[in-house]
């Protein structure tokens, strides 16, 4: 007998997000099955499913109690990521959903001259002829500075070619751009109204766990000194989930079985029109052709009448996969694409620092930079599922009636000149805020809120000879619709 005990680990968990094939609720069909670019390297997952039952109330002689009704049913998932740079996020798919679609481009410019923008909230960047054309307002640019870094800024306006920049660029840094390239990059606005659901498929050792109507509404990004920044997604699951787990062979398969026995009572670990492949015990790995393919099998048919055992009806090879032959001791487990990676971890730490800059109007003031401890940006979408609908025993769709409920947090030693924050907030002024991390080109991101109203804070207590810390809450707004939070990639 082994010692070693037939428990799972959660290191080789993986998660596989994709929009759904419907923008109504249904269950999880073929189209909706997840492909190896779906995969997003992820933290943590939790699926939460509320199947209720309530025993009857009817009175009678006994104590026991002998009927239940089944009552609706609803779920709901977070799910934490490291917030990583780059134009082509592996998050694309979450943040689409969750705050609204990208917008941006590659191109590139020259810079001819620099100069403050008339209103005094920005920067305006004089191009090339003709190279205004190839950038659009609500795109991410990164934009060079003399210690050879970069910066990653928002297009808030375009004249020809004058690109309008926020937030502002130090003055001492207007002479070095001069003939310097700036580069497009991609941005999240949030949109008018979502309309998107999600399918989420998670694999853990060899079981599976398939969630749709999925409904990403908030999002939480968030980060400190010594850890990278991640981001949190949140939100209900509107339709009944579909599980599978794995099963030994009750007799010896091979290459041509269309029809699998397994053990009595394991028919309940598939669902039909599911995926299924071989498990090589032996070799501790999927069983494999000699391409390194992994079969497909469809499930057709599953029975569960036989005394002994039960039965899977499959197609074998499917989507041109080649039918295998499985030794005895090979398990019959859900089929699983294969992950991916990408994108660069982005931390507060030395090698890619993150900044917090607050405007400052006037056209020859600079904004104010400050390092924090630590901050929290939470963008919600108050969204909420439509689940009292008489005929069905889950959601049938949800809402975004209420209003966003937008938030940043920031916690930082106090300081002289992070002080006049607080006067910002007694006087009930609003601030533009931009949250940088990365400074390099293609691994940077930002979070740009053109309005934020930060609270009056309580002075806080320290011990002798500590270091005072002050903790900085506000609001997120809009400051003309629409446009609370954007989310950038350069």
């Amino acid at each position: 007998m082994s010692c070693k005990p037939n428990f799972e680990t959660g290191s080789g968990d993986a998660l596989f997000v994709k929009n759904a094939s419907s923008s109504t609720f249904g269950a999880y069909s073929t189209t909706d099955e997840p492909t190896s670019t779906d995969h997003i390297p992820h933290l943590s997952f939790n699926a939460n499913f509320a199947q209720q039952r309530e025993p009857s109330a009817e009175k009678n002689a006994s104590r026991s109690v002998v009927e239940t009704f089944t009552l609706r049913k609803e779920g709901s998932f977070d799910a934490s990521f490291y917030l990583k740079g780059g134009t082509t996020p592996l998050l694309d798919v979450l943040l689409a959903a969750c705050i609204g679609s990208k917008t941006g481009s590659s191109s590139t410019g020259t810079i001819s001259s620099v100069a403050a923008s008339a209103d005094g909230k920005g920067t305006d960047l004089m191009l090339g002829a003709g190279e205004g054309g190839g950038f659009s307002v609500g795109q991410s640019v990164a934009i060079p500075v003399s210690d050879g870094t970069y910066t990653v800024h928002l297009i808030t306006a375009i004249s020809t070619d004058t690109l309008t920049v926020a937030p502002k660029i130090p003055t001492s840094e207007f002479s070095y751009l001069s003939t310097k390239t700036v580069t497009g990059g991609y941005a999240y606005k949030p949109d008018p109204q979502l309309s998107k659901c999600l399918i989420m498929a998670f694999y853990r050792a060899n079981e599976a766990y398939f969630y749709s109507g999925v409904i990403p509404g908030k999002a939480t990004f968030e980060g400190d000194g010594n850890s990278p920044v991640r981001v949190t997604f949140d939100g209900p699951i509107g339709d009944n989930p579909v599980y599978m787990g794995s099963a030994a062979q009750f007799v010896d398969h091979d290459s041509m079985s269309t029809t699998l026995q397994i053990p009595k009572g394991d028919g309940r670990k598939f669902t039909t029109n599911s995926l299924v492949t071989w498990y090589d015990v032996s070799a501790g790995d999927y069983l494999k052709d000699p391409s390194g393919i992994k079969e497909k099998m469809r499930v057709t048919a599953i029975d569960t009448s036989p005394v002994d055992h039960d039965e899977l009806t499959v197609t074998r090879g499917v989507d041109a996969t080649t039918a295998l032959d499985p030794d005895s001791a090979d398990l019959i487990v859900p089929w699983r694409p294969d992950t991916q990676s990408g994108g660069t971890i982005l931390s507060g730490a030395l090698n890619v620092p993150y900044t917090i800059q607050i405007g400052e109007d006037g056209t020859s003031t600079d904004d104010h930079l400050y390092t924090v401890r630590r901050w929290q940006v939470v963008y919600d979408n108050s969204v909420q599922l439509i689940n009292d609908t008489y005929g069905s025993d889950h959601a049938s769709g949800f809402a975004t009636g209420k209003k966003n409920q937008c938030q940043l947090t920031m916690e930082a030693y106090m300081s002289r000149d992070f002080f006049r924050e607080y006067g910002r907030a007694r006087n009930l002024e609003s601030a533009r805020v931009m949250i940088r991390a990365g400074n390099a080109l293609g691994k940077m991101v930002g979070i740009y809120m053109p309005r934020v109203d930060l609270n009056a804070q309580a002075v806080e207590d320290a011990d002798n000879d500590a270091l005072v810390t002050t903790t900085f809450a506000g609001d997120i707004l809009a400051q003309s619709g629409d446009d609370e939070v954007y989310v950038l990639f350069a």
